[in-house]
Protein backbone atom coordinates (compact mmCIF):
# COMPACT_ATOMS: atom_id res chain seq x y z
CA UNK A 1 0.00 0.00 0.00
CA UNK A 2 2.84 2.39 0.85
CA UNK A 3 4.57 1.71 -2.48
CA UNK A 4 1.33 2.33 -4.34
CA UNK A 5 0.76 5.45 -2.25
CA UNK A 6 4.03 6.96 -3.41
CA UNK A 7 3.18 6.27 -7.05
CA UNK A 8 -0.35 7.60 -6.54
CA UNK A 9 0.97 10.84 -5.03
CA UNK A 10 3.35 11.42 -7.96
CA UNK A 11 0.84 10.53 -10.69
CA UNK A 12 -2.01 12.19 -8.83
CA UNK A 13 -0.12 15.46 -8.54
CA UNK A 14 0.44 15.47 -12.31
CA UNK A 15 -3.23 14.67 -12.89
CA UNK A 16 -4.42 17.47 -10.60
CA UNK A 17 -2.13 19.92 -12.43
CA UNK A 18 -3.84 19.05 -15.73
CA UNK A 19 -7.43 18.69 -14.53
CA UNK A 20 -10.02 21.45 -14.60
CA UNK A 21 -12.76 19.99 -12.42
CA UNK A 22 -13.11 22.30 -9.40
CA UNK A 23 -11.10 20.01 -7.11
CA UNK A 24 -12.96 16.74 -7.68
CA UNK A 25 -9.84 14.87 -8.83
CA UNK A 26 -7.83 16.20 -5.88
CA UNK A 27 -10.59 15.10 -3.51
CA UNK A 28 -10.65 11.56 -4.89
CA UNK A 29 -6.87 11.25 -4.69
CA UNK A 30 -6.84 12.65 -1.15
CA UNK A 31 -9.41 10.01 -0.13
CA UNK A 32 -7.09 7.29 -1.44
CA UNK A 33 -4.12 8.85 0.36
CA UNK A 34 -6.10 8.64 3.62
CA UNK A 35 -5.93 4.84 3.27
CA UNK A 36 -2.17 5.05 2.66
CA UNK A 37 -1.59 7.05 5.85
CA UNK A 38 -3.68 4.56 7.85
CA UNK A 39 -1.51 1.76 6.49
CA UNK A 40 1.76 3.61 7.13
CA UNK A 41 1.87 3.01 10.89
CA UNK A 42 1.13 -0.69 10.28
CA UNK A 43 3.89 -1.14 7.71
CA UNK A 44 7.11 -3.07 8.34
CA UNK A 45 9.25 0.05 7.95
CA UNK A 46 11.06 1.20 11.11
CA UNK A 47 9.15 4.01 12.90
CA UNK A 48 11.65 6.76 11.98
CA UNK A 49 11.40 5.76 8.29
CA UNK A 50 7.61 5.83 8.50
CA UNK A 51 7.87 9.33 9.92
CA UNK A 52 10.26 10.42 7.18
CA UNK A 53 7.92 8.97 4.55
CA UNK A 54 5.03 11.01 5.96
CA UNK A 55 7.14 14.18 6.11
CA UNK A 56 8.29 13.73 2.49
CA UNK A 57 4.73 13.15 1.33
CA UNK A 58 3.60 16.38 2.99
CA UNK A 59 6.60 18.37 1.74
CA UNK A 60 5.91 17.23 -1.83
CA UNK A 61 2.17 17.85 -1.58
CA UNK A 62 1.23 20.99 -3.51
CA UNK A 63 -2.53 20.34 -3.69
CA UNK A 64 -3.57 19.27 -0.16
CA UNK A 65 -3.67 15.60 -1.11
CA UNK A 66 -2.13 14.56 2.21
CA UNK A 67 -4.69 15.94 4.65
CA UNK A 68 -5.14 12.39 5.96
CA UNK A 69 -1.59 12.40 7.32
CA UNK A 70 -2.92 13.57 10.68
CA UNK A 71 -4.17 9.99 11.24
CA UNK A 72 -0.54 8.86 11.18
CA UNK A 73 0.72 11.72 13.37
CA UNK A 74 -1.94 11.05 16.01
CA UNK A 75 -0.04 7.88 16.93
CA UNK A 76 2.49 8.19 19.74
CA UNK A 77 6.04 8.32 18.39
CA UNK A 78 9.02 7.71 20.65
CA UNK A 79 11.42 10.62 21.40
CA UNK A 80 14.28 8.49 20.02
CA UNK A 81 12.48 8.21 16.66
CA UNK A 82 11.85 11.97 16.61
CA UNK A 83 15.55 12.45 17.36
CA UNK A 84 16.54 10.22 14.42
CA UNK A 85 14.09 12.08 12.18
CA UNK A 86 15.58 15.41 13.31
CA UNK A 87 19.07 14.22 12.33
CA UNK A 88 17.92 13.11 8.88
CA UNK A 89 16.10 16.39 8.25
CA UNK A 90 19.05 18.47 9.51
CA UNK A 91 21.31 16.61 7.06
CA UNK A 92 18.86 17.41 4.29
CA UNK A 93 18.81 21.06 5.34
CA UNK A 94 22.62 21.22 5.08
CA UNK A 95 22.48 20.06 1.46
CA UNK A 96 19.30 21.96 0.55
CA UNK A 97 19.57 23.37 -2.94
CA UNK A 98 16.89 25.21 -4.93
CA UNK A 99 15.42 23.65 -8.04
CA UNK A 100 16.98 25.04 -11.19
CA UNK A 101 15.11 28.10 -12.37
CA UNK A 102 13.24 28.44 -9.08
CA UNK A 103 12.70 31.99 -7.84
CA UNK A 104 13.89 33.07 -4.41
CA UNK A 105 10.42 33.22 -2.87
CA UNK A 106 9.67 29.60 -3.89
CA UNK A 107 13.07 28.46 -2.65
CA UNK A 108 12.60 30.17 0.72
CA UNK A 109 9.08 28.76 1.02
CA UNK A 110 10.29 25.19 0.43
CA UNK A 111 13.16 25.63 2.86
CA UNK A 112 10.86 27.12 5.51
CA UNK A 113 8.53 24.13 5.27
CA UNK A 114 11.48 21.80 5.81
CA UNK A 115 12.67 23.86 8.79
CA UNK A 116 9.19 23.70 10.35
CA UNK A 117 9.48 19.91 10.32
CA UNK A 118 13.01 20.07 11.75
CA UNK A 119 11.71 22.22 14.61
CA UNK A 120 8.89 19.78 15.34
CA UNK A 121 11.32 16.84 15.33
CA UNK A 122 13.78 18.65 17.60
CA UNK A 123 11.02 19.59 20.02
CA UNK A 124 9.58 16.09 20.21
CA UNK A 125 13.05 14.55 20.32
CA UNK A 126 13.96 16.50 23.46
CA UNK A 127 16.38 18.87 21.71
CA UNK A 128 14.59 22.16 22.35
CA UNK A 129 17.83 24.07 22.98
CA UNK A 130 18.76 23.69 19.29
CA UNK A 131 15.58 25.35 17.99
CA UNK A 132 16.33 29.05 18.58
CA UNK A 133 19.89 28.91 17.14
CA UNK A 134 18.42 27.19 14.06
CA UNK A 135 15.71 29.87 13.78
CA UNK A 136 18.35 32.61 14.05
CA UNK A 137 20.32 31.14 11.14
CA UNK A 138 17.17 30.67 9.08
CA UNK A 139 15.93 34.22 9.73
CA UNK A 140 19.05 35.54 8.04
CA UNK A 141 18.87 32.87 5.30
CA UNK A 142 15.19 33.14 4.32
CA UNK A 143 13.77 36.17 6.13
CA UNK A 144 11.76 34.00 8.53
CA UNK A 145 11.94 36.56 11.34
CA UNK A 146 8.35 35.98 12.45
CA UNK A 147 9.05 32.36 13.39
CA UNK A 148 12.18 33.43 15.32
CA UNK A 149 10.34 36.21 17.18
CA UNK A 150 7.59 33.80 18.23
CA UNK A 151 10.10 31.20 19.42
CA UNK A 152 11.98 33.81 21.47
CA UNK A 153 8.77 35.14 23.01
CA UNK A 154 7.64 31.60 23.87
CA UNK A 155 10.99 31.10 25.61
CA UNK A 156 10.50 34.31 27.62
CA UNK A 157 13.30 36.13 25.82
CA UNK A 158 11.38 39.31 25.03
CA UNK A 159 14.36 41.65 24.69
CA UNK A 160 16.04 39.41 22.12
CA UNK A 161 12.74 39.05 20.27
CA UNK A 162 12.52 42.85 19.97
CA UNK A 163 16.09 43.07 18.67
CA UNK A 164 15.39 40.46 16.00
CA UNK A 165 12.10 42.14 15.05
CA UNK A 166 13.96 45.39 14.40
CA UNK A 167 16.66 43.53 12.44
CA UNK A 168 13.96 41.84 10.40
CA UNK A 169 12.11 45.07 9.62
CA UNK A 170 15.35 46.71 8.46
CA UNK A 171 16.37 43.68 6.39
CA UNK A 172 13.14 42.91 4.54
CA UNK A 173 10.86 45.97 4.60
CA UNK A 174 11.52 46.75 0.92
CA UNK A 175 11.14 43.15 -0.25
CA UNK A 176 8.29 41.74 1.86
CA UNK A 177 5.98 44.43 3.26
CA UNK A 178 3.48 41.81 4.46
CA UNK A 179 6.03 40.12 6.71
CA UNK A 180 7.24 43.53 7.89
CA UNK A 181 3.67 44.44 8.84
CA UNK A 182 3.31 41.22 10.84
CA UNK A 183 6.59 41.91 12.65
CA UNK A 184 5.28 45.37 13.59
CA UNK A 185 2.07 43.76 14.87
CA UNK A 186 4.10 41.44 17.12
CA UNK A 187 6.04 44.45 18.41
CA UNK A 188 2.78 46.28 19.10
CA UNK A 189 1.50 43.26 21.09
CA UNK A 190 4.68 43.33 23.18
CA UNK A 191 4.12 47.02 23.94
CA UNK A 192 0.49 46.33 24.87
CA UNK A 193 1.56 43.61 27.29
CA UNK A 194 4.02 46.06 28.84
CA UNK A 195 1.23 48.68 28.97
CA UNK A 196 3.52 50.99 27.04
CA UNK A 197 0.62 52.81 25.40
CA UNK A 198 2.68 55.50 23.72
Amino acid sequence: VIGLGKRLLEAGTQQVEMSDDEGETAGEIAACMDVVFKALSQSTMPPDEQMLWAVDAELNDEYELCGGAEVFWEHQHAPADWDTLAEKLLQRLKTFAPTRGEDRFSRDYQRDRLVDWVIMALENGGRRDEIIPLCEREAVETGSYIRLAKQLLAAGRREEAEQWIHKGINAIQNRWPGITSELRAILREIREQEEDWL
